[in-house]
């Protein structure tokens, strides 16, 4: 939820292109996809009103759907632009044998064999 409230709109600010990867499931895929790859950020302003961002993004996904994840890695060779990496899970989603570690594994080796020398950052 972090990297989707905090990090995505701030990335979006600076106008960067965000790709959003869902670990598992595809609730929010699904909301975006009905919403124009669009989510809406509430933040509790100093004063405690509340204020709202329409976050618009590039392409959503769920690595945890098999097809959606065939066609996210196989779309790897047009990411020629690709600078960030933000990893969004749980403690137990950073252990190394867990399906997001291994996602993302599976994901950086790829971007290395395409763009071998690039610099990418991971966060």
């Amino acid at each position: 939820m972090y990297h989707r409230a905090v990090l995505v709109p701030v990335w979006r600010h600076v106008n960067l292109n965000v790709v959003v990867l869902q670990t598992r499931g595809d609730d929010f895929v699904k909301q975006c996809t009905l919403d124009n790859l669009q989510y809406e950020v509430d933040t509790v302003e100093r004063d405690g009103s509340v204020s709202t961002q329409v976050v618009q993004l590039a392409g959503v996904a769920s690595l945890g759907v098999a097809a959606q994840k065939a066609a996210f890695f196989g779309r790897i060779p047009e990411l020629t632009h690709l600078r960030y990496v933000g990893v969004g899970v749980t403690e137990a989603g950073i252990h190394p044998s867990s399906q997001a570690m291994k996602d993302l594994a599976a994901f950086l080796v790829a971007l290395v064999e395409y763009f071998p020398g690039s610099t990418i950052l991971v966060s």
